[in-house]
Formats: C-alpha cells, sequence, structure tokens
C-alpha cells in the first residue's frame, strides 16, 4: 500500500504545475467575464437613456458567428465555444434587462 501512495504522490507531483496553470486560467476567465459583465452594464444604460431595445439579435448572432471562427482558428470545436458564449449572452442578456427595467420605473 505505501509503494501506491508513492506513485499516487508523484502524479501528484507532476499534475501539480499544469493544475496551477489551470487555476491561473480559470482566475483569468472569471476576471474577464467581470470586465465583460461590466461593460455590457454599461450597455444596459446607454440603451435605457435611448430607449433602444435590450436584445438585439444581430448583434447576438454577429457575435456567436465570430466566436466560432476563432474557435477555429484556435483549434477548438466551435459548438464547444458556441455552447459557452450562449450562456453568457443569456445572462449578460438578463442582467441587461434588469437594469433597464429598474430604470425605467425610476423614470
Amino acid at each position: 500500500m505505501k509503494k501506491n501512495n508513492i506513485s499516487e504522490s508523484k502524479t501528484v507531483q507532476k499534475l501539480a504545475p499544469f493544475r496551477n496553470e489551470l487555476d491561473l486560467i480559470n482566475f483569468e476567465i472569471v476576471e474577464l467575464l467581470s470586465r465583460r459583465m461590466h461593460i455590457c452594464r454599461t450597455i444596459a444604460k446607454v440603451k435605457s437613456q435611448e430607449q433602444i431595445p435590450m436584445m438585439q439579435m444581430g448583434r447576438v448572432e454577429f457575435t456567436l458567428s465570430k466566436v466560432k471562427e476563432l474557435a477555429i482558428a484556435q483549434q477548438l470545436r466551435p459548438e464547444y465555444v458556441s455552447d459557452i458564449f450562449e450562456r453568457i449572452i443569456h445572462e449578460t442578456c438578463d442582467e441587461e434587462s434588469q437594469i433597464i427595467n429598474t430604470l425605467s420605473a425610476e423614470n
């Protein structure tokens, strides 16, 4: 049993630098999502002030098309990246709707 624990420990040690790098990437992804949401909140305020509809299907379609192209260029499956961005867009649309509704109620 000791031999197995030693083997597992060596495996964990070999994986540690990769896991640390993944942890850093995860942190960076969350930071980028936060930055993206901050920009979307600003966009929601502008849409509210200018009475622009929250949903801009042309922009959504453009974004999804663009990220699919970027995925292919980075040797990723476009469906993988598109699925992630559909969720991101859904979340930002919900946030924009809440902001627009709140600002409309105040006016």
